[in-house]
Formats: structure tokens, sequence, C-alpha cells
């Protein structure tokens, strides 16, 4: 299993590389035993392939950015600390998305009361997953009849960023359950304490990275790893108490 994500990083010139001094980005992989960060300039699916291997046959915990589309869906789990960020987007809007945007988080916020009881042994994994079908069917559902209300095609309203949310979500629905179904699948990298994740390891240069590869001289860090994965998220949450993923 791993856990992975991408962030802005400054990219510098140094080998002539990059004579535009593009902004890069910064890719991180943590896994069991081994975290690997590549500095690149693209964000594409080439750029993830690289950092993931053409064979990776394991489950990829991520964000729904279209980069690890060319995973298939049953090796996904999509980073619930990343849909939660969607809900509350939505939640945040006026009128009919801010209702759904509350009545979604409430469903999260019952799925993983069911989660952390099973975390604590307070119930086994066939009672987790009947506690947790009927949240994810009226979870989907809700979604579906974000969908089906629909929006013009060049819409930009709230509403309009509400349906397409809800739309992204439902393609990659199966990829939302891969915690419930298989066991050792965690919803997101996140810690179940409110204790802050280790910081990624110092760059080299206060420049950024150098060159068009990344790093410089193609400097690659492997074998770096905290006893969480650190992702963007995480740099950007002040209290991971609050978080209804964690829990001391």
């Amino acid at each position: 299993m791993a856990y992975v994500d991408e962030t802005g990083a400054p990219t510098d010139n140094a080998d002539g590389g990059n004579p535009d001094r593009r902004r890069g980005w910064q890719w991180v992989m943590v896994t069991a035993v081994v975290t690997v960060f590549v500095q690149d300039l693209s964000r594409s699916g080439a750029a993830a392939i690289e950092l993931l291997g053409n064979a990776f046959g394991g489950i990829v915990v991520s964000d729904r950015f279209s980069a690890y589309n060319h995973l298939a869906t049953q090796q996904r789990q999509l980073c619930w600390a990343h849909v939660i960020r969607d809900l509350t987007a939505i939640a945040e809007r006026p009128g009919v998305s801010g209702e759904t945007g509350l009545e979604l988080l409430a469903l999260q916020q019952q799925l993983f009361v069911q989660w952390h009881q099973w975390k604590d042994g307070t119930i086994d994994w066939d009672q987790l997953q009947q506690s947790c079908r009927p949240i994810r069917q009226h979870f989907e559902g809700t979604l579906q009849r974000v969908v089906d209300l629909g929006c013009a095609r060049k819409e930009r309203t709230p509403w309009a960023q509400t349906v397409r949310t809800c739309h992204k979500l439902l393609q990659r629905k199966e990829a939302l359950w891969t915690f419930l179904e298989i066991h050792g699948v965690e919803p997101a990298g996140v810690p179940r304490s409110g204790v802050n994740p280790p910081a990624p390891p110092p760059r080299r240069s206060r420049g950024g990275s150098r060159s068009l590869g990344g790093w410089p001289s193609g400097w690659r860090c492997k074998g770096w790893a905290g006893p969480f994965p650190w992702f963007e998220y995480h740099l950007n949450q002040t209290n991971h108490a609050q978080n209804p993923l964690c829990r001391s």
C-alpha cells in the first residue's frame, strides 16, 4: 500500500534545463518501509507513473487527481481527508448546495464512528461492513441526486461546482470504499492522534531544485520514513484532533 500526493515547489535552473524557471512539483510516495520524494516539472500521469513505477500492484491512497487514473479502480482508495475538504466546500455554499454538503458531512461522520469502533475492537469486521452498508448507499444516493438535477454545460455557479464535484466522486465511487473491503487499507494518510506528523527532510538547496529532472544532479530521496505519511494537507492542518479521521 502506498500513500501518494503532490504539491507545488520552486524549481531553479542551475543545469540550464529549466530556462523559464517554471514552478515544479514535489511528489511523495509513502509506504511501510520507504518514503520517496521526486521533484518534477510535470504534474502529469507520466510523473505519477515515474513515482509509482510501471507495474505497481498494490493499493494507492490518493486524492481524485486525474494523474492516478491509469490505476485500476480496485487499486485505489480515495483519501477521505481530501474528500472531506470537498464536502466542506460544498457545505459552505448557499442554498441547496449547502444543505447537500451538510448531509454528506453528517454521513461521513457516521461512517467514521463505525470505523473507529472497529479499530477499537468494539465491533468486528462483518459488523463494520453491515453497519456501513446503508451509509454507503445513502452517500452514493445523495451524490446521484445532485448529478441527476444537473446544471448547464458551461454554467459557472456555486451549484454547478457542486454538481461537478459530485459527478467526479461518483466516477470513482468504488474507490471511496476500498478501506471497507480490504483489511489493512486506511481511509487516508492521517494519524489517529493529535500529534503533528514529521516534517519532510530539508531541501538541498534554499532556492529549490535546480534541474529539469528534479533535484540537483537528478537527486532522488529514498529511505526516509516517519511514523505517518506526510502530505500537503497535513501541513495546512493545525489541529488534527478536529479531523473526524483522527482520534486521540
